[in-house]
């Protein structure tokens, strides 16, 4: 497979950053997300929250979205009381639950359409929270997440 200079760089340097040997073969890992149809405005189509996908995911990830439109916003991880920023850990558990208090303001918002890929490297990989907003209704998404180490 041949890969994009784009890429290489985030394996190479999040292999560097990591402590992992820069010599091995790729390895890919797929994730499949189902969001099924909602029931019009009342039972809107899930979303998933606030989260940063865990380091096991890839040093780049890329969505492919399939089916109806996604939106997804990016925002910054909240401060703790100390003015710190909170352990990420706490936005890559296994339940994705925003802690009581918290709240995440959302910098940027993109739609995929049916067929688009997003590729996230650099601090939207590895710094940003970013989640799937519930929409009304509509046809059911599917969307496929390659990671790379």
């Amino acid at each position: 497979m041949v890969s994009s200079p784009v890429l290489q760089d985030e394996v190479a340097s999040s292999r560097a950053r990591l402590s992992r040997s820069a010599n091995d073969h790729w390895r890919w890992r797929l994730t499949l997300n189902h969001y099924p149809t909602g029931q019009g405005d009342s039972v809107p189509r899930l979303g998933f929250p606030w989260h940063r996908d865990l380091t096991a995911n890839g040093a780049a990830t890329m969505i492919l979205n399939l089916g109806a439109d996604g939106a997804l916003e990016f925002g910054e991880e909240p401060q703790s009381d100390t003015g710190d920023k909170v352990d990420g850990l706490r936005y890559s558990s296994s339940d994705h639950a925003v802690v009581d208090g918290d709240e995440v303001v959302p910098l940027e918002r993109i739609t995929l359409t049916d067929g688009d890929v997003l590729l996230l490297t650099g601090p939207a990989r590895w710094e940003y929270l970013h989640r799937v907003v519930p929409c009304p209704g509509g046809t059911e998404r599917v969307s496929l997440v390659y990671g790379v180490w």
